[in-house]
């Protein structure tokens, strides 16, 4: 198939040009999709500022972008894809024969490649080839921008997947960015009776109260201690010590997921706390089989990844898209479109 491939490629910090690559090869069992929509995420905006995330180095000019939409232009005949569907691109390839890729649990695949993820080009171009396995059908009713935000959605329903938040629960997100968004509205759709998100950023805390069931709190009005006590604890921040103080805030028992990437060691946790309340701490490494959920949630109207959108930006101004965050303080999410 001939066409252009126009897209943005990061070459070093703050260093991104607009080229025409080659369209690539599919793989067996894989199809071409003509990216649509691509969400911003928080690790390509570290990677466009630094060009690496802790030990992990941009060595080679890459292509950012893992949260993505698109339109089926290449499969095999009698797939499970069809030219011209719509899709929603969960951005794994593992190998598929692993120990942990046979139990379920790809996303902990040793040889798993991952859109963005170094060596491995991401979305943030006009054409890329993806395992049809890992393209998800989606109606008519979810929009493009919708479509590409299933995949921070997916990490905000994993995260309540790992800690079982089920009716009842008292739930506390720290961090109102958008997977600390998405993971609030989650714990209220599946049934917690408090969901309270906190955070240090007016504009965002003032977000957070605008979805049904969930109660912005601005961090430094109030402390952990005059929040009362949760079931579950999401940690989204990353932030020195978040973890510590908000495991503070859990019931016996307690759930902690630690979702937020950030240089948090364990020696910073009160290990005393956790075994006299017999506390228990999940890690949440992106997701593993729920992409279809997240769809569902979605097309039922369950959550709004919708309103997390604040800016929308063409392929060529990707610097401004990775920047927006800079100098825009009530920026929550940047799309970028590729055929723009």
């Amino acid at each position: 198939m001939t066409m252009d491939n126009i897209a943005a490629v990061l070459y070093g910090p703050r260093e991104i040009r607009i080229e025409n690559r080659d369209v690539p090869q599919r793989r067996p069992g894989d199809v071409l999709v003509r990216v649509l929509a691509v969400g911003v995420c928080g690790s390509d905006v570290h990677y466009y500022r630094h060009a690496q995330i802790g030990d992990t180095r941009i060595d080679k000019p890459i292509i950012l972008g893992h949260e993505a939409s698109g339109v089926v232009v290449e499969a095999d005949d009698g797939g499970q894809l069809a030219v011209g569907q719509r899709v929603s691109i969960e951005p794994h390839r593992p190998c598929g024969h692993c120990r942990e890729c046979i139990a379920g649990r790809y996303n902990m695949c040793r040889t798993v490649e991952f859109l963005a993820h170094p060596p491995t080009d991401g979305a943030l171009a006009q054409i890329i080839a993806v395992p049809a396995a890992f393209c998800f059908p989606v109606s008519d009713s979810v929009s493009d921008d919708e479509a590409a935000l299933v995949e921070p959605l997916a990490v905000g329903l994993w995260a309540a997947t790992r800690t079982r938040i089920t009716a009842g629960d008292r739930v506390l997100v720290v961090g109102a960015g958008p997977i600390g968004l998405l993971a609030a509205q989650v714990a209220n759709a599946v049934g917690a009776t408090t969901v309270i998100v906190v955070d240090v950023s007016t504009p965002r805390i003032n977000k957070a109260s605008t979805y049904p069931g969930v109660n912005g709190t601005l961090l430094g009005d109030v402390g952990y201690s005059e929040l009362g006590e949760f079931d579950v604890v999401i940690e989204c921040s990353g932030a020195p010590g978040a973890l510590r103080d908000a495991a503070s805030a859990l019931a016996p028992r307690g759930r902690i997921a630690a979702v937020g990437i950030g240089r948090n060691p364990l020696s910073e946790l009160d290990i005393l706390l956790i075994q006299s309340r017999e506390l228990e701490l999940y890690g949440v490494y992106r997701y593993a089989g729920i992409y279809d959920r997240a769809i569902a949630l979605l097309e039922a109207g369950r959550v709004d990844v919708a309103s997390l959108v604040t800016h929308r930006f063409p392929l060529a101004q990707t610097d401004e898209a990775m920047s927006i965050g800079e100098t825009d303080p009530d920026a929550i999410k940047a799309i970028i479109y590729p055929q723009r």
